[in-house]
């Protein structure tokens, strides 16, 4: 993960004989006046680029587990109280040593930052609730809950005491920051002074592009050679690899729902539920609206995860299965319209809501897919659509029966925030009664055993429970004009930093 663009084995039109490009020139979408600092910055591109530059104390593997980085070992030493070990002789590029008060000062900034519902580890001010250095390489945390969870929390960047909030702060990673214009160009170098094995990269040029298409375009006419992006004109080169473009699929933390309000009176059974998941196509739905570029999932649990069952119940769409568990639920009759009533002659008629990225009508035309889908059993969806904000509140607000949004994940996976009962969060309205004990479980799990077991046990009550329905996980496509080596498990905000090393 920290060998960042170690990892890139580019072939420029000019290397002709298999040389590896000494240079790269990518496109980064992001605001025209955006802040660089990994702390306080939250768009896409300029994070995954950043990872070029910062690293953490903690990385993830292929499967999410973490593993050592910055801190080479760690201990928990009683009840939520860890102590990390650093890697000695880390280098910042201002030329200082990496102490465990770089540490505690990242933290502090962090936390600052979190005070005002602020910056991209947020997730990490929660789950810390006091840190230390103990010597010059030991740093010592107490999380507000013991377990195994705690090491996720610590995946952040590591910054040089007294200067972990200004822009374009020095790293400790395999490049540098040279040059940064903010809406112009971004200019990293390598790092001389890496820890690591030097990278066969010398520079990195991220040229500013104000949105998807325009950055597309530029990679299109080989005005840059390397693109991360969520356009759906990207699909056009999906699949292709080893040709003169290559075409390698990444995974977001985004999952798109179908939300069930679990309190509404027509939707408090957890068959009615059932049956409305069973007659909901998500293969279709990612093949004509997503034209694939998602994963479908049957779960909360991260794609390619350790975390993730593989062996729980699938929900596999089966109209018929839909029709007989409705006509089971007392709604057998249909009326003058086709749509399903119950013994009283009241319609089923569900209110399916939906809110759309800007610039995008993919949420849309899912919801209508669904609203067809829905009529094929007899159940009458009728459709509102919201701007982001106004959905927000109407999800708040819990006047809905269907909502069809996104659940956006942090680095830590905890799904407590949207499942328990005392959640703001828990826009489904879930009320297992075991959920509390479950999600307890989970976040006091002392090991990555005790971890994933709980994990399975969540997916499993929820596959029964059905308070959503997951439909996939959005994708992102990373283009480059040539050939990665060994290219792994690559994931937003991580797309440089998880590629194979090119000169290993």
């Amino acid at each position: 993960m920290a060998a960042a663009l170690l990892a890139l084995a580019f072939m420029s039109a000019s290397a002709a004989a298999g040389a590896v490009a000494s240079s790269l020139d990518m496109a980064m979408v992001c605001s025209p006046d955006l802040k660089l600092n990994p702390l306080t910055c939250v768009e896409r591109d300029p994070q995954s680029i950043m990872g070029l530059v910062y690293e953490p104390l903690i990385s993830l593997d292929d499967n999410r587990a973490p593993q050592p980085m910055l801190a080479e070992s760690w201990v928990e030493i009683g009840s939520g109280i860890w102590e990390f070990t650093l890697r000695e002789g880390v280098m910042f590029h201002n030329g200082k040593e990496m102490t465990s008060r770089d540490v505690v000062a990242t933290l502090n900034a962090i936390n600052e930052l979190a005070a005002d519902g602020q910056g991209m580890y947020i997730q990490t001010a929660r789950t810390l609730s006091d840190w230390e250095a103990k010597s010059e390489y030991v740093v010592r945390v107490k999380a507000r809950q013991p377990g195994y969870m705690t090491l996720y929390a610590m995946a952040f960047p590591i910054l040089s005491e007294g200067e972990t909030l200004p822009d374009c702060p020095p790293g400790t990673g395999p490049f540098q920051i040279d040059f940064y214009q903010p809406g112009s160009q971004l200019l990293l170098v390598a790092n001389q002074r890496w820890w690591q094995r030097a990278t066969s990269i010398r520079s990195v040029t991220a040229h500013w592009y104000g949105t998807d298409a325009d950055a597309l375009t530029a990679f299109q006419l080989e005005q840059v050679d390397a693109l991360m992006t969520r356009s759906l004109q990207a699909t056009r080169y999906k699949g292709v690899v080893g040709s003169a473009v290559t075409s390698l699929d990444y995974a977001t933390r985004q999952l798109e729902v179908v939300l069930y309000n679990n309190s509404a009176s027509i939707l408090k059974q957890a068959e009615t539920r059932q049956a409305l998941s069973l007659a909901i196509d998500r293969g279709r739905l990612a093949q004509i609206i997503y034209q694939n570029m998602v994963s479908l999932t049957d779960s909360i649990a991260m794609p390619r995860s350790n975390l993730y069952n593989s062996d729980m119940r699938s929900i596999a769409y089966n109209p018929e299965a839909a029709n007989r568990m409705l006509d089971a639920l007392g709604y057998s009759s249909r009326n003058e319209n086709g749509f399903r009533a119950d013994a009283e002659g009241n319609e089923l008629t569900l209110r399916l809501f939906y809110y759309d990225e800007q610039g995008s009508s993919l949420r849309h035309d899912a919801a209508f897919q669904i609203k067809d889908m829905l009529a094929q059993v007899g159940v009458n969806a009728k459709i509102t659509y919201y701007l982001f904000d106004n959905g927000k509140a109407k999800l708040a607000s819990g006047d809905f029966d269907l909502f069809l949004c996104a659940i956006n994940f942090g680095v830590v996976p905890d799904p407590t925030f949207m499942l328990s009962t005392s959640s703001d969060s828990n826009y489904a309205r879930y009320r297992g009664k075991d959920i509390g004990e479950l999600l307890k479980s989970l976040t006091r799990a002392p090991d990555e055993a005790a971890f994933r077991e709980a994990w399975y046990s969540v997916q499993a009550m929820m596959a029964n429970d059905m308070p959503l329905l997951p439909l996939y996980w959005r994708n992102g496509i990373l283009l480059t004009r040539g050939v990665y080596l060994n290219a792994r498990n690559l994931r937003e905000y991580e797309v440089l930093r998880s590629l194979a090393e090119s000169n290993r």
